[in-house]
């Protein structure tokens, strides 16, 4: 006999991991276009180089200290691993003899190869994001069209597919998150010994990405807690939820020193760094809480998800369902830390992107339960539509050439061998002797941008980047450009702004991204305005020449 019920949950299953598997690629595809953006200027996105550079330090000295406690090890560690799996590779097909023929191409013929490994590593992680997000909907809500949903809402996610492009800690350090809440809503339902250990393991996994994840352990606090109010539990087997939730705590700190040793045994410089970074975070004039809900949320996540959010989240309060429990005490511990700072970076948002998608999605087929399949996915278009628009407009800008490296092209291939340039200093500074396969070519000073730097040194050119809404390169000092209309010949320009451009243009101050959040349609390509000057010798007027 036939059995045709389960014949037919097969074909639907077949359906679901098929589905599932063309939002993989899509995921794929929107992360990994673009890739080489600004290759290979060392601080095309701030940060990267502190994780890269260390990671291909270590990998040639062989000694594992970190140096700078700014982050934790692990990301540090993976792209050590992924550098090095690369050159194990190469050397399998031929292309390198050692370790050194390696370091090497990356130093000299190819410079730039290690980001672009490294870049690899956050999109593979991006993209197994999307795939525990999938799994989380999935065992939260008991449903794999919740799951599907959520899953189409963080691959198409604007500022998860922004991030991943990147070989920096946020996108790593939500996977393990992700993770972690998965077995956090796991034992929400079982809370099981597998469970609970299995939560703490990647919670300490996300620790030792970035430090503040050390938040999604409250998520179990809150499931043990739950299920202790809930009454299902007779008064030895709540004493045996807090051994297990102590002992998930416990595994948390073992798996963080063990991916990230250095942060324990120099304990008093990596509290050092956190002071002066937290200094720093709450110096600013703005209001994280705010910035986050009026522009990171609505232009990041498209308004559609965003309006959906709104939703989801007062009714996941109001339900208060075994899954909504620990999703939620982690959405309002970290909107309450990241909403607090008042220096404001989009990516610090990124942890909330998972759990989010997974509660509009689980209101989306709520909402239209019983609805055909296509009702279901002619929503979920319109929910995600904004977000897959942006992410396609973020990867066309990524894909195509930066200002910095325009300006450094134009500067080896038209001033004079041997000329001493000087350099205003900052992240939107063009690198000079570029092409480390021949000895250097010019002689650059980095020096402040200033009419007295300018004064004191003696140099025939000068590059400067001006950008209006970033602290690292605003506009010129007056006196320093009432001197170069009057000493200098502009040479070239490279202007990354569309002149006629009408709209909305976000960027965040303190982040020398050099591509804006929302109003993508306001440039045409990533950087500052660079402008290289030539200047006049004393005696000397110069005239510009346009």
């Amino acid at each position: 006999m036939v059995d045709v019920n389960g014949a037919e949950r097969q074909a639907t299953g077949r359906v679901v991991w098929l589905a599932l598997l063309s939002c993989l690629i899509l995921a794929a595809a929107l992360r990994i276009w673009g890739i080489d953006y600004g290759v290979p200027h060392p601080t095309v996105r701030p940060d990267e180089e502190r994780i890269v550079g260390r990671a291909y330090t270590i990998l040639a000295t062989g000694d594992p200290s970190p140096v700078d406690y700014t982050y934790p090890g692990l990301m540090i560690y993976l792209n050590t691993l992924a550098l090095g799996a690369y050159a194990w590779i190469g050397q399998l097909r031929g292309h390198y003899q050692s370790l050194f023929d390696f370091l090497f191409d990356v130093a000299v013929l190819r410079p730039g190869l290690q980001y672009l490994v490294c870049r690899a590593v956050s999109v593979v992680l991006g993209v197994a994001t999307v795939f525990a997000t999938f799994l989380l909907a999935r065992d939260g809500y008991r449903s794999r069209a919740v799951g599907l949903v959520a899953a189409v809402c963080l691959a198409t996610n604007y500022l998860h597919v922004r991030d991943s492009h990147f070989a920096t800690v946020d996108v790593g350090m939500t996977l393990f998150v992700t993770v972690s809440l998965i077995y956090a809503v796991r034992a929400s339902s079982v809370p099981s010994w597998k469970n609970y250990l299995l939560c703490g393991l990647f919670a300490g996994a996300a620790v030792a990405a970035k430090y503040n994840a050390a938040l999604v352990i409250l998520a179990l606090a809150a499931a043990s807690v739950s299920a202790m109010l809930r009454g299902e539990e007779s008064e030895g087997k709540t004493a045996r939820l807090i051994y297990r939730f102590l002992a998930a705590a416990m595994l948390m700190v073992v798996v963080f020193a063990v991916f990230s040793p250095y942060s324990l045994l120099h304990y008093r410089a990596a509290f050092n760094e956190l002071a002066t970074v937290r200094r720093f975070l709450t110096s600013g004039s703005d209001l994280g809480a705010w910035v986050h809900m009026s522009v990171t949320l609505p232009d990041g996540f498209g308004w559609p998800f965003f309006l959906a959010v709104m939703v989801a989240v007062p009714r996941a309060v109001w339900l208060r369902r075994p899954a909504d429990v620990p999703v939620l005490a982690f959405v309002g511990a970290f909107s309450l830390h990241v909403g607090g700072l008042n220096v404001v970076y989009p990516r610090y948002v990124v942890p909330l992107a998972p759990v989010l998608s997974v509660l509009a999605a689980e209101l989306l087929v709520s909402s239209i339960r019983g609805r055909r399949g296509y009702v279901v996915a002619a929503a979920t278009v319109v929910l995600v539509g904004p977000g897959l628009w942006k992410s396609i407009r973020i990867d066309r800008l990524l894909a195509r050439e930066d200002t910095r490296l325009m300006a450094s092209q134009w500067v080896s291939e038209n001033l004079p061998r041997r000329a001493a340039i000087l350099v205003c200093r900052g992240y939107g500074a063009p690198a000079i002797n570029s092409d480390r396969r021949r000895p250097p070519a010019f002689e650059p000073l980095s020096i402040p941008c200033s009419l007295r730097a300018v004064e004191e040194a003696e140099a025939s050119y000068l590059v400067t980047h001006e950008h209006p809404s970033l602290w690292s390169s605003r506009i010129l000092p007056p006196n320093l450009a009432t001197y170069l209309e009057k000493r200098g010949q502009r040479l070239v320009q490279y202007d990354p702004f569309r002149e006629d451009f009408q709209g909305d243009v976000y960027y965040y101050g303190a982040d020398s991204f050099y591509l804006p959040f929302s109003g993508l349609g306001s440039v045409e390509r990533g950087g500052p305005r660079i402008t290289i000057w030539k200047l006049a010798r004393d005696g000397e007027r110069s005239t510009e020449d346009g």
